[in-house]
């Protein structure tokens, strides 16, 4: 349940001596003192974290030796022995970082084309598909901090406050044009290897308008050491802030891709934001690939890790959804030419069995909004209020194979590999009546904490969402629509409190979930255009999303 650039976290039972904390703990890495080791005592909580923060693949072993209580007696504890995951040496594929969560705002490249600042409406995503809905302009707290989490390390020399981090304050004229009322708002700005908050020196002021830039280019050049023009990850790649344009959207020298996002201030809130991560990840590289050569080797990078056995199928594990095509069936046309069905499977050739190739994966994080006691309308429940930020998912990729039966008879095996799909969380409409694709929407999406049937705590909602792969293989070189398709997933599940203060959040959906994909491609003899429909679905208990959150201290510096 750790992240590089979280602390190591000792609860003791009584209160420690400050004077012992330097020479009565230490952190070993692979067997070497951390000399760059930082604490913190809070009363009877011990905070450590090495200066560069922790890494994947590095055993690490925390000694207490020497370390008192106020009365001199010395703490007696076992040397502790954990690790993060490792990602995978130079050998595995790096992709560039994402911003999981903005809060403020919504984490894509926006056009705004459309921005009324007064009127609360942003613009939209730039996607490959053109397809999305409009954004709002966020509203944000005077005593909150800026804050992004990001998909993997950051390169922190790469995120400079005034130069890739840019804050400002700005007003918007008639005439719709922006102009900067203050560049560079003072301010504090904290970085953590997989996240960064910027707390103002003055609250942000209510009803004032202000943006922030994350700088992005795709320049070649812009990751250099001592002269970035970008924030860029620890592999030198720089912010990923277009994904639903494609993960490989041309590369070279495309110019900024700066990720800008407005927000109008308000005053404080009495409710508690929350913000929450995805753990445990089977993707731990955040390069949405499965760094596995089978799914029956325990000893690759990212081994299998489900429920279940292949005669009686496998549940979705942490953060990974399930997928299938109905009936193993979908159809094509035109039907002189081919067969009007064909047979089709997600993972493997039809014909065969794979019961554990069938998920895929996903990476991100979540911020949360706790109300206090209420009524959740959708359902009547009873219980504490939650709201949630809509943010992006991005996901493995998994294939579907086709089997199309050429002038009835002649089988010919099409597959279509979806890389790297974006799932995007849409805002709650204004107006719950409301129906069709012009519905306004700037709501946080409800939900309820509650009691379940056997009085544990549960968690419910209802999330509407968008589906992408901008980077959709189809046969030879055929065209898809899997772009904004939407669907809706009734999501439950428990959650659990930990000694440390943490919670988890499990959510599994309950509905049964239709993604029809059309695509067309050059499958048969004589170069014939055939059209495939691709009747995909989730599964009931097909989604199981897996969220923790945040460690309860931390040692607000550089790290």
């Amino acid at each position: 349940m750790q992240r590089p650039g979280d602390p190591v976290i000792l609860f003791f039972d009584e209160p420690l001596a400050a004077d012992s904390i330097d020479t009565g703990i230490s952190l070993f890495a692979d067997g070497v003192p951390v000399e760059t080791l930082e604490t913190q005592l809070d009363g009877t909580a011990v905070i450590l974290n090495p200066g560069d923060g922790l890494r994947h693949g590095v055993d690490y072993e925390v000694v207490i030796d020497g370390l008192t209580d106020l009365a001199g007696n010395p703490a007696t504890v076992a040397p502790l022995q954990f690790s993060l995951d490792d990602i995978g040496g130079s050998t595995v594929t790096r992709r560039p970082a994402l911003a999981l969560t903005t809060y403020p705002g919504y984490p894509c490249e926006t056009d705004h084309s459309l921005l009324d600042l007064s009127a609360g409406v942003l613009g939209q995503c730039y996607s490959d598909g053109g397809v999305g809905d409009t954004l709002p302009v966020s509203t944000m707290p005077s005593d909150r901090p800026i804050t992004v989490v990001f998909s993997k390390s950051m390169d922190l020399n790469s995120i400079n406050q005034g130069d890739t981090f840019i804050v400002e304050k700005v007003r918007q004229e008639p005439n719709g044009s922006v102009t900067v009322v203050e560049s560079n708002v003072p301010g504090r700005l904290e970085k953590n290897l997989q996240r960064i908050r910027f707390y103002p020196d003055q609250p942000w002021e209510a009803d004032a308008h202000y943006r922030y830039t994350l700088k992005s280019s795709e320049d070649a050049g812009s990751c250099s050491t001592g002269s970035y023009t970008s924030i860029c990850d620890s592999d030198g790649l720089a912010l990923k802030t277009d994904l639903l344009e494609g993960l490989d959207d041309g590369g070279g020298n495309n110019g900024p891709d700066d990720m800008v996002i407005y927000f109008t201030g308000t005053e404080p809130l009495d409710s508690v934001f929350t913000p929450l991560r995805n753990l445990p990840v089977r993707d731990t590289n955040a390069n949405f690939i499965v760094d596995c050569d089978s799914n029956t080797n325990p000893d690759c990078l990212e081994p299998f890790d489900h429920q279940g056995s292949d005669a009686e199928g496998w549940a979705a594990s942490a953060n990974s959804t399930k997928l299938r095509v109905r009936n193993n069936e979908a159809s094509a046309s035109p039907p002189v030419i081919v067969a009007s069905t064909a047979d089709a499977r997600v993972g493997c050739e039809t014909g065969e069995r794979c019961p554990k190739d069938k998920f895929i994966y996903q990476t991100y994080a979540l911020n949360t909004e706790v109300i206090g006691p209420g009524i959740y309308e959708p359902t009547g429940d009873e219980g504490i209020l939650v709201n949630l930020y809509p943010t992006q998912l991005a996901t493995t990729s998994i294939s579907v194979f086709t089997e199309l039966r050429v002038f009835g008879f002649i089988p010919l095996q099409e597959e279509s590999i979806t890389n790297t799909q974006v799932l995007r969380m849409r805002y709650a409409k204004d107006d719950p009546a409301c129906s069709g694709p012009g519905c306004s929407r700037s709501g946080l999406i409800p939900g309820v904490i509650t009691e379940g049937e056997d009085g544990q705590p549960v968690f419910k909602t209802r999330a509407e969402l968008m589906l992408d792969a901008p980077d959709m293989e189809i046969p030879l070189g055929g065209r898809h629509d899997l772009y904004g398709r939407e669907f809706v997933l009734e999501l439950e599940g428990n959650i659990t409190f930990f000694d440390d203060g943490r919670m988890q959040i499990e959510q599994r959906n309950s509905n049964l979930v239709d993604i029809n994909v059309r695509a067309r491609a050059l499958g048969v003899p004589g170069g014939e255009i055939v059209t495939i429909d691709l009747p995909l679905q989730i599964p009931e208990q097909g989604v199981y999303l897996n969220f923790i959150s945040n460690p309860v201290k931390e040692i607000p510096a550089e790290h």
